[in-house]
């Protein structure tokens, strides 16, 4: 008695082996730009309502700097009230340490959030229509913004309220 089709055992045998090779494909399908986007956008909000917060909380103006893919945060030492006008500079601020340091900054910056996947590029500007490679901005004692920004990770982008200094 002849019978025409396949067997439970080579049916099984080979689904098996499909599985197995469909698990290997896909892994080697790279999704990895887009969550690269997504991850240094949320790291970068996530380090500026630090810094806002940090702001208040001290009554110190934070200042933030974007450039070469990279933000650093700083705090100034002087008490706004006292002291003489703003300035943000090397002999007045100091670093302001990141509650969790982003371990992709080389050096052992505790300060900074750096974009260091080559699908990614970390820029700032007035508008997501101005990005640009340079960029330098701070969070007075209230919380606000010295200006108008906008984060661009490549596609994605984060907004900084003008008044209110929220990030979204």
């Amino acid at each position: 008695m002849r019978s025409d089709g396949f067997t439970l055992i080579e049916l099984i045998t080979v689904m098996i082996l499909i599985g197995i090779l469909a698990a290997v494909g896909l892994g080697r399908i790279d999704y990895s730009g887009a969550f690269d986007q997504r991850a240094v956008l949320d790291k970068t909000k996530a380090a500026l309502e630090f810094a806002r917060k940090s702001a208040v909380a001290q009554r110190r103006y934070v200042c933030i700097l974007i450039a070469g893919n990279k933000l650093v945060l700083s705090i100034d030492s002087r008490d706004p009230d006292t002291g003489p006008g703003f300035i943000c500079s090397s002999g007045s601020s100091a670093p302001l340490a990141l509650p969790v340091p982003d371990k992709s900054c080389s050096g052992g910056q505790t300060n900074a959030v750096c974009a260091t996947a080559p699908s990614v590029t970390l820029k700032a500007g007035g508008t997501v229509a101005t990005c640009a490679a340079s960029y330098g901005f701070n969070f007075n004692p209230q919380g606000q913004p010295s200006i108008p920004v906008a984060i661009c990770a490549n596609g994605l982008s984060a907004v900084v309220e003008a008044d209110t200094g929220y990030v979204h």
